[in-house]
């Protein structure tokens, strides 16, 4: 009797943790009607800048109005506090002169000189008045001295779906993480020659992953040192949930 009423309190629970994932899932489900007077179910919680662009030129959403800020004011580049090692920090400009937007930066310092920086950031056309016109994914800038920047807005290993995320290891091997197409499939590119070309490497194994995130082990007493770790957040289960894999090579 006793294991019989442990058996359905453990059941009486899992039945509220499902039902409770049911919920979330579908707060996350939003139905939009379109101009044309049909009706799209659009997935909130799916935060990849190429999936609602593709849902804007389809009529199904509006695209992000234009708006026009004020004026900067700037206010010096003196940094008051205690730590960092340089007080002076003027800002450095990468791209001038075009209408490529740059966003969800990610930076990563070479452990072994710190002088030499990656950046990647989400690259779009923006010249068009109807919004993004062409989506480049992840950028790879770097700098040898913090002051003078290469690299291209293009998307690092061929164009991409961007959420970039840095990383150098020991050996000075670069790295960027990306959605790697409309599928959102993930993708790893990296680089042997100091950013100069990249090498883009895609798990196929699944779609619908996002958020993704990547870290190397640059312990040089680490048994694991060089090791590339990737995560990311599987939409295709209920709820979703983060995967993580690894690369040793």
């Amino acid at each position: 009797m006793k294991k019989r009423f442990l058996l359905l309190i453990a059941m009486f629970f899992v039945s509220v943790q499902w039902i409770s994932a049911q919920k979330t899932q579908n707060n996350l489900l939003k139905v939009y009607h379109t101009k044309d007077g049909k009706t799209a179910i659009v997935n909130t919680g799916i935060d990849n800048i190429s999936y609602w662009v593709n849902l804007a030129k389809q009529g199904i959403i509006p695209f992000n109005p234009e708006v026009k800020s004020g004026g900067a004011i700037y206010k010096g580049s003196k940094i008051h506090s205690s730590a960092v090692k340089i007080e002076n920090s003027p800002d450095i400009c990468i791209v001038e002169g075009s209408n490529i937007t740059q966003s969800e930066n990610s930076v990563f310092v070479d452990p072994s000189d710190g002088q030499h920086v990656l950046n990647s950031n989400n690259s779009t056309d923006w010249s068009s008045s109807d919004g993004v016109s062409d989506v480049y994914g992840t950028s790879g800038f770097f700098t040898s001295d913090g002051e003078n920047w290469e690299g291209d807005y293009h998307g690092t290993g061929g164009n991409n779906d961007g959420d970039p995320a840095t990383a150098i290891d020991l050996d000075g091997r670069m790295f960027v993480g990306a959605i790697a197409n409309d599928n959102m499939q993930q993708s790893v590119a990296y680089s042997l020659d100091n950013g100069q070309t990249w090498t883009s490497v895609m798990d196929g194994s699944s779609s619908n992953l996002d958020k993704n995130h990547l870290c190397v082990d640059n312990s040089s007493v680490s048994p694991y040192e060089g090791n590339l770790y990737v995560a990311w957040t599987n939409f295709n289960n209920d709820p979703a949930h983060v995967e993580i894999v690894r690369s040793t090579d």
